[in-house]
């Protein structure tokens, strides 16, 4: 989204804005809009969601020391749409957003009869766009315009013609999540963040195989960290209804597989008639939960099991809490990096190593064996197939 903010208007110095936004419905139309917080405050007709205007208004606190007259450009960081070769549909994209971009600035200095300062990008995003600056510039040539250019926002302008590009991204600390561990792994892989965090073992369901299957088709990815956090799940359900009392009316229960693992005693005494259902994630189950619930589908004999975080993020009521197996209940998870040093040296730093034996008697035993030999201890051991011919691991 395009717009200015406390500039002043008249009937004949109107200035228009573009709407760019990657929503149905919606025409990359130019509109007259007064101000930065109309555009934010538009209704939902306009397939702007609420979160994101409220995304826009907190990104704008992070801006210091606004003068009178700037700018704003709201783009979508459309780097993920690489990750399905959509190579030219994403220089498309590009092209179009940074054509908007230029025209509105190219508008601006005709009224304003003087060059912005800064152009501030808002990316929704976790990572600012490296390509922008030279996008820009490679359109400029493109279109001989002259007395223009763009720099980054650590550099200094050369001339007063040179506008300074600066980029906030909105997804700011609270990083992205993902459906998968192996999408997340895949987006640490292709350079969408810079860490990501995976479950690696449970003190009760053991392993986690699909973190130790993706991190074997990676290619420079490392553990740089480990942390164990508490465990305690709760069943949960739609507000209004009566389970608390009669769980044995619940027919369908939601929940990663894992933790279907972590909480089968409490399944199999209090939920033995339920559809028991896998689902990528406990908050993907709850948020699909409160979208039925919503929408106005009967599910007042649907559960979920989750946190009581979700419970208030998606407005849950619990009807039973820490169903778990064991009262201690942790699950160690990895922090991974494709930056080796980025991780904290202690002098109790663990090494995790990924290796295939040739299948042969005694080949497991003479690796192990360096280990004894140097005074390694080993705190964990396991075997996963290797997807090539039953038994090889």
């Amino acid at each position: 989204l395009v717009s200015s903010q406390h500039l002043s208007y008249s009937a004949k110095d109107l200035y228009n804005s573009a709407t760019l936004v990657n929503e149905d419905d919606v025409d990359d139309s130019f509109q007259e809009l007064s101000d930065l917080s109309n555009l934010l405050l538009l209704e939902d007709s306009k397939k702007v969601p609420h979160l994101k205007r409220e995304n826009l208004c907190k990104a704008l606190l992070d801006v210091p020391n606004l003068s009178e007259d700037f700018h704003i450009f709201y783009a979508t960081n459309f780097q993920p749409a690489k990750k399905i070769d959509q190579e030219g549909i994403v220089k498309c994209i590009w092209t179009s957003m940074a054509e908007n971009l230029l025209s509105i600035v190219i508008d601006y200095i005709n009224i304003k009869h003087k060059y912005p300062e800064e152009v501030i990008l808002l990316i929704d995003g976790p990572k600012p766009i490296p390509e922008i600056v030279s996008t820009l510039e490679q359109l400029i040539q493109e279109k001989n315009i002259k007395d223009l250019s763009f720099c980054p926002e650590d550099s200094k302008p050369k001339c007063k013609n040179q506008i300074k590009l600066k980029q906030i991204s909105i997804v700011k600390g609270d990083g992205k999540s993902a459906p998968t561990i192996t999408n997340i792994i895949h987006d640490l892989e292709i350079g969408l963040v810079d860490k990501a965090i995976v479950p690696i073992e449970n003190s009760i369901a053991g392993g986690v195989a699909e973190t130790v299957d993706s991190l074997q088709k990676s290619e420079n990815v490392f553990v740089v960290n480990e942390m164990v956090l508490p465990i305690d799940h709760c069943l949960l359900a739609v507000p209004g209804t009566n389970l608390k009392n009669n769980l044995d009316e619940i027919t369908k229960v939601t929940a990663h597989h894992m933790t279907l693992c972590q909480c089968m005693d409490f399944i199999r005494k209090n939920l033995a008639s339920a559809e028991i259902e896998p689902s990528s994630s406990n908050s993907i189950a709850a948020k699909r939960l409160k979208n039925k619930y919503a929408a106005d589908q009967d599910v007042r004999h649907e559960a979920v099991i989750a946190s009581r975080h979700c419970a208030e993020i998606y407005n849950l009521e619990i009807i039973s809490e820490s169903i778990n197996d064991a009262s201690i209940n942790e699950t160690r998870f990895w922090i991974l990096s494709k930056d080796i040093n980025s991780g904290i040296k202690t002098p109790k730093n663990k090494t995790t190593v990924l290796f295939q034996t040739k299948d042969e008697p005694g080949s497991l035993q003479m690796i192990l064996r360096i280990f004894a030999i140097n005074h390694v201890n080993l705190s964990r051991i396991e075997s996963r197939p290797a997807k090539k011919n039953l038994g090889e691991y």
